[in-house]
């Protein structure tokens, strides 16, 4: 198994890139392809530089993951590259630590449309240094703890970017986000509580089996004014429910409930904020699902907000329970969907969005891969749409489709 597995191709070599596995070892690398050494569309131009990845697993179920990447960019000769380390070091508490570092450029909304995120205005430099542990206290309890220092700035006056993507993007405010340089310090706690797992022992580690309950989380992330020179001032709250449902021979469903606001907002900055994903515009994305249990199909603005928000995610995969029922339909593999969400932004003047799609989807063999091809009708309603003018509405009925490769993991997809 290993040979094959560890076998040369020019695919590899090409796209996928270089694995070697020795399973009596435990261990596992990888090397970029050619075709990841170089980022064709980044700030500042094409770049070039390698990726690498090792994984080593332990008798005791120990295991480490080291991975990172380096890169010069063509145009400014610049920099960036980022180094970040997991060990598994009490696999019967899942306890784990990861330390990271890095200079790259950051998004400042990472859930902007797929066009936003290629936007200059939306780019910034940030070197950070970051520490993260998280274990299981008691059964299907678990507690995460990070904490992160940032050096944010803008780019430099003289920085080169590309400019042939401009009019293709349809960018009203080109340039890049502009600054003075700050330091940023962070921390967060997040707890997760799932009533009533179940699980399996095993000499050396816990086999989680799932649960008829849904996973409750909290999360406190908190800025800090003065250590390291951080300028933040701010405590941010949330709270979250979501549950996967096996709904008997009826499906399967996957609902994302959450909530959240800045409770002392005494220095909250632009990067820091809460953002939503704006729905994509543009001729081509536009036809696009967005992962449906993070985002909205058909949102007017990239809203933000420090302020208390609400957002509903519902989607339900029927997995052959009414299409198997017409003739000759269940030798197609078709199977139907419905879903829907909602959102609720009191600092945006009491704004309201509700959204309903329904759709079909099919799953075919990929390069060894599952590949699961979607089609959708989105319907979706929102209060302001009310004063907007005739021109500025958005469409109520939409169209889109989606590609979604099942996760070799976990063999899951992401919704």
């Amino acid at each position: 198994m290993d040979a094959v597995f560890n076998k040369i191709t020019w695919l590899k070599a090409l796209w996928f890139g270089f694995e070697h596995r020795n399973r009596h070892k435990k261990e596992q690398w990888y090397i970029s392809s050619v075709a990841d050494l170089i980022e064709p569309i980044t700030a500042g131009g094409p770049r070039i530089g390698p990726g690498f990845q090792y994984f080593k697993k332990w008798e005791d179920e120990q295991w480490i993951d080291v991975d990172g990447d380096y890169s010069i960019g063509f145009a400014n000769w610049d920099s960036r590259g980022r180094l970040r380390v997991y060990h598994r070091y009490l696999p019967k508490k899942f306890g784990t630590w990861s330390v990271w570092g890095s200079r790259e450029v950051d998004l400042i909304n990472s859930w902007n449309s797929y066009l936003g995120t290629l936007s200059r205005s939306n780019w910034y430099m940030n070197n950070k240094f970051g520490i993260w542990h998280r274990i299981e206290v008691v059964n299907g309890l678990y507690v995460s703890t990070s904490a992160r220092l940032e050096h944010r700035e803008p780019f430099r006056d003289d920085y080169k970017f590309i400019t042939w993507l401009d009019k293709w993007l349809q960018q009203e405010d080109p340039e890049p986000y502009s600054f003075d340089p700050y330091n940023a310090f962070r921390t967060n706690l997040s707890i997760q509580y799932t009533p009533f797992q179940k699980y399996m022992t095993e000499p050396h580690r816990k086999v989680v089996l799932g649960s008829r309950w849904p996973t409750f989380s909290f999360y406190w992330e908190k800025g800090y004014q003065g250590i390291f020179n951080s300028v933040l001032d701010f405590d941010y709250i949330s709270f979250s429910v979501e549950q996967e449902i096996q709904i008997g021979t009826m499906g399967k469903s996957f609902y994302v409930a959450k909530t959240g606001k800045f409770v002392n907002q005494d220095s909250v900055l632009y990067i820091d904020r809460k953002f939503f994903r704006k729905s994509d515009t543009d001729p081509f994305f536009k036809y696009f699902l967005s992962q449906p249990l993070y985002s909205f199909q058909n949102l007017d603005s990239s809203y933000q907000t420090k302020d208390f928000y609400f957002e509903l995610h519902y989607i339900h995969h029927f997995q052959g329970a009414i299409i198997n029922k017409i003739p000759f339909m269940k030798k197609t593999g078709i199977q139907a969907l419905i879903g829907g969400g909602t959102i609720y932004l009191p600092e945006h003047d009491d704004y309201f969005y509700i959204e309903a799609y329904t759709g079909i989807e099919r799953t075919f063999k990929f390069i060894r891969r599952r590949l699961r091809v979607g089609a959708y009708v989105i319907f979706s309603w929102a209060n302001n749409s009310l004063a907007l003018p005739d021109e500025d509405k958005p469409k109520n009925v939409q169209f889109k489709v989606s590609f979604d490769i099942m996760n070799e993991r976990d063999l899951k997809f992401n919704f």
